[in-house]
């Protein structure tokens, strides 16, 4: 079953034109402006929700905020200490140090010291408890700069949570740790030759599909700008080379396939590519936001629909879309008043939807609602328009917005 989103329709920001996407892609502007500005996470969560942390450059204050997918309104949820500059999270799949919960790396955190006072983060999402899990460089006193966090998938990285420390100004090279489920850590990269103090390591990324060896591959937007391939092991090797790659993510399956995902930024706006498991890369999407000061994330939808690209103030829904016939909500190769009674079920009976929200979006707002059946019935009884394109013949949806089509019987 597909979930009722209702999202308003995204629209070119700054001036600029909707990135270009693949066919069979969309992509649109799902947030926008000051409330989400100077992000560095982003994690999307299993009830429709996007979590954005934000550093303390934009505003004055560093954020935890939240962004409901459902209705489209944006809420702080942790103001300030002992947030000062959140950035990558996750969302914790068991175990007794993660639970469930959200882990956010801060690479300042500000409240024993103003330089250097990194920790790792669990933070309840019910309760919105914050508890520190780790610290910045074991062995180094706890000094340092933790920013990429990523959970293991099993085999021989286990379970445990692998936090990249880039160390910031520090005179120490950058270190990636494990922490185990009792809290104790190990070092697995540090001090290598290929990790100077201008390297920037700040985002990590387990290949779950063992397509990719089963490695743990980071972003490095330092001097060396590639992605670097780590083995169970820790040897450390070049992947691919970019012009400076900020943001890393595997493709879930489905549409996205299971590529290596790679934002990579240069002159004025951002490019997002995938990587083969040989390393070459091929263009995905173009268009997108110019890099400022702080570091865009990438994140799947947890059905993965979807997948959302942050960049500054800006996050961009790119979804997948089959082609689909509008108005046709319960699939069954006709548009007639059975439509309008299925989505009534969904919105108020717990009905199923079927797996294409673009063919509910009768009146084609971007959104799934009452609006929708009332648009379909007025077609069918009362003389008015017909739904927009693709209605007669299947197609692509034409219209930029954040719904997508899973899968559609009634078109090839």
């Amino acid at each position: 079953m597909a979930a009722v989103a209702v999202m308003t329709v995204g629209s070119p920001v700054g001036g600029q034109s909707a990135p270009e996407v693949p066919t069979g892609f969309h992509a649109a502007a799902l947030v926008s402006g000051p409330e989400i500005a100077g992000l560095n996470g982003i994690v999307a969560t299993d009830d429709e929700r996007l979590l954005i942390a934000r550093g303390a450059g934009a505003t004055g204050d560093s954020m935890l905020v939240e962004h409901d997918l459902v209705t489209g309104s944006t809420t702080p949820l942790i103001t300030g200490l002992p947030l000062a500059h959140p950035d990558r999270m996750l969302i914790g799949a068991g175990g007794s140090l993660l639970g469930n919960d959200l882990i956010l790396a801060d690479h300042n955190s500000n409240e024993v010291s103003d330089c250097c006072d990194g920790r790792v983060f669990r933070i309840d999402l019910g309760t919105l408890d914050v508890t520190a899990i780790a610290t910045g460089y074991p062995g180094g006193g706890g000094v340092g700069d933790p920013f990429g966090v990523a959970q293991a998938n099993g085999g021989p990285f286990g379970s445990d949570l692998y936090v990249i420390d880039f160390q910031g100004a520090s005179l120490l090279p950058p270190i990636l740790y494990r922490v185990f489920d009792d809290g104790t850590t190990e070092p697995l990269v540090v001090d290598n030759p290929l990790w100077t103090t201008t390297a920037s390591p700040k985002d990590i990324a387990f290949d779950p599909s063992g397509s990719y060896g089963g490695d743990l591959f980071v972003a490095d937007e330092g001097a060396a700008d590639v992605v670097w391939r780590v083995t169970p092991g820790g040897d450390v090797s070049v992947f691919a080379a970019f012009a400076r790659p900020t943001a890393i993510a595997f493709g879930p399956g489905g549409a996205f396939g299971d590529a290596l995902y790679v934002l990579d930024h240069v002159g004025a706006e951002s490019t997002l590519y995938t990587l083969t498991p040989d390393g070459v890369a091929s263009v995905f999407a173009t268009g997108l936001r110019s890099v400022t000061a702080d570091v865009p994330d990438l994140a799947f939808s947890p059905t993965g629909e979807t997948l959302f690209v942050a960049i500054a103030d800006e996050i961009v829904a790119i979804s997948a879309s089959s082609h689909f016939r509008r108005g046709d909500c319960n699939g069954d190769d006709s548009f007639d008043i059975a439509d309008a009674v299925a989505l009534l079920s969904t919105l108020f009976s717990g009905g199923d939807l079927p797996d294409c929200d673009d063919a509910c979006d009768t009146n084609d707002d971007g959104g799934i609602d009452i609006s929708d059946a009332v648009f379909a019935l007025s077609s069918l009884f009362s003389g008015g328009v017909s739904p927009a394109a693709p209605f007669v013949e299947c197609g692509a949806d034409p219209t930029p917005d954040t719904l997508g089509c899973h899968a559609f019987t009634g078109c090839p």
